[in-house]
């Protein structure tokens, strides 16, 4: 199979940007304490809704046998679905916030298996770091590490798309302190 990115569509934009804005206000509040990846997803998701014109529509907490169309025998959700008007599965995303490596290349490798059991479904992974910088998917200027990398021992890959973060005043040094929403790709 030929490696292939898509098109990202002006919805995600917004919403990510929107969402490290978002993140930005709240720890405002609660400056000392990390943010919980379930209200941060919901407020992705009212950001991602308001921006659909189409008749696209969010749900969360999917079922994945519903997504591979087949009698796949397991319990695992995907964190949103995005189907069109007519209910066809268009995206399916992974939501991580602050967390290890191991975590998110397990839901990298989630989205990989969706991929191959449906080639036509976009699969990202939306990676929110709270003032802090990962190096895996960030650079030092605080934008998209630009290269594809390979998923290990599988045929997928992953490139981080888009980088919106919400800093203080623009410079590098602070860049170490934003905040990040990531947009990643997974493919074949």
């Amino acid at each position: 199979m030929k490696k292939s990115l898509t098109t990202i569509i002006k919805p995600f934009g917004k919403a990510l940007q929107g969402i490290a804005f978002w993140v930005s206000y709240n720890k405002m509040y609660f400056n000392n304490h990390k943010l919980q990846e379930a209200p941060i997803t919901l407020e992705f998701c009212k950001l991602l809704q308001s921006n659909f014109t189409d008749g696209q529509n969010v749900f969360q907490e999917e079922m994945l046998k519903k997504i591979y169309h087949s009698d796949v025998k397991t319990m695992e959700r995907v964190d949103l679905l995005i189907k069109d008007k007519n209910r066809k599965e268009l995206f399916a995303i992974e939501f991580k916030t602050d967390v290890s490596g191991a975590k998110i290349d397990a839901d990298i490798n989630k989205l990989l298996k969706i991929k191959l059991a449906r080639p036509d479904i976009t699969c990202y992974l939306i990676v929110v770091l709270e003032k802090s910088h990962n190096k895996r998917f960030i650079d030092n200027k605080g934008v998209a590490v630009k290269k594809i990398i390979k998923i290990k021992n599988t045929i997928g890959f992953y490139k981080v798309r888009r980088v919106c973060k919400s800093i203080a005043s623009f410079n590098l040094e602070k860049t170490y302190k934003a905040n990040y929403a990531l947009l990643i790709e997974v493919f074949i």
